[in-house]
């Protein structure tokens, strides 16, 4: 039964749902004849007469659907237009990002393409901080390989040059001499010299040259191996070492350099000395590396020091040797930019001192 009506239900026939009970809610979309499409609200309840009874009633509250949708409508169209606009507004800004971030990149790809056809010899760009480890160790290995190229044609001119003097020997000796015997000792002589020259020669070329990105190497390690294979040629001679390493010392380089190094000196010291070899390798300030070798032979005359390791340093005087051994000590201190100088030891004989850079 119909209690009471709104004036708009006037003339209008709605199939009203059935109670839904106490307090609850019901949802219903209504179909009219006349083609109107409603959402209807009934909701129910208990409500006390005048007389004290209990009687249910049921509210019931339509819409026109007409009216619901067009506002969901606009709402979604406003939603889309708003995300919409805010996704592409948000790729425009991550594209602008991700070109102005990437701008460094594409400038070091540009500075590297210019490296291979020629027009640059290095990174010289302004980078962000971020990339400063990067561009450094590019120009550190741009440099590396500069430095090799350089000491390969060096070395490659060097041994040109000074094979030319005991070629000249050996051809004026086929020329003139009359003795058979005289010939080959001559002959013999020139070519180990020869010999001695293309070996120093081959190892200054393949001198790796400072690097920070060589692994490092233990010079604690090299040297009790060195100390062990030089006490086993030299056992005859009963010779005594004394090793000191501070914490065992690492440096960025190539272990066959440092073999190479430590066993110049080494084997010099071995050979000159009369019983007692002490090697010393320390860490010292500005992240540097020292290695003192010395011994008790019967040392070098202060007038003759620079001379010794000026020779070392000159490939057309590099002879058999501790002439040759100075020389490849010379040109790997040389390629790490190290430094070497020769003093008195306490012990008597040579000290020989050489300063490496541990980075």
């Amino acid at each position: 039964e119909v209690v009471w009506q709104s004036p708009s239900l006037i003339g209008r026939f709605i199939a009203l749902p059935d109670h839904p009970g106490p307090s609850e809610a019901v949802y219903h979309k209504i179909q009219l004849d006349e083609g109107m499409r409603i959402m209807n609200l009934a909701f129910g309840t208990v409500w006390e007469n005048n007389q004290g009874q209990e009687q249910d009633y049921t509210f019931n509250v339509s819409e026109e659907l007409s009216m619901l949708e067009e506002i969901t409508g606009g709402f979604q169209r406003s939603l889309w237009y708003w995300l919409g606009g805010t996704g592409v507004i948000l790729l425009l800004t991550q594209w602008l990002i991700l070109r102005f971030s990437l701008r460094p990149l594409y400038q070091a790809a540009d500075d590297l393409h210019a490296i291979e056809t020629g027009e640059r010899q290095r990174l010289t760009g302004t980078y962000p901080r971020e990339l400063h480890e990067l561009t450094h160790n590019i120009n550190n290995l741009l440099d590396h390989e500069e430095s090799r190229r350089v000491r390969y044609k060096n070395s490659l001119a060097d041994l040109a040059h000074s094979l030319k003097t005991p070629l000249a020997v050996m051809r004026g000796e086929l020329d003139n001499a009359n003795h058979l015997d005289t010939l080959k000792h001559r002959g013999q002589e020139q070519l180990d010299r020869i010999t001695s020259l293309i070996d120093y020669q081959l190892q200054r070329a393949a001198t790796e040259g400072k690097s920070n990105l060589l692994a490092p190497v233990s010079l604690g390690e090299i040297t009790h191996k060195l100390l062990n294979s030089l006490n086993k040629v030299y056992q005859d001679k009963n010779i005594h070492n004394q090793c000191e390493v501070e914490r065992d010392v690492f440096i960025h380089a190539d272990e066959g350099d440092m073999y190479e190094l430590l066993g110049n000196l080494l084997e010099n010291a071995y050979k000159f000395c009369n019983s007692q070899v002490n090697v010393i390798i320390v860490s010292t300030p500005g992240r540097n590396v020292e290695i003192r070798v010395e011994d008790d032979g019967n040392g070098v005359p202060s007038h003759a020091r620079d001379e010794i390791i000026q020779r070392g340093r000159r490939a057309d005087t590099a002879v058999e040797g501790q002439g040759l051994g100075l020389s490849i000590v010379s040109d790997i201190i040389d390629a790490y930019d190290g430094d070497i100088h020769l003093t008195n030891s306490y012990l008597g004989g040579a000290c020989f001192i050489v300063t490496l850079s541990a980075d």
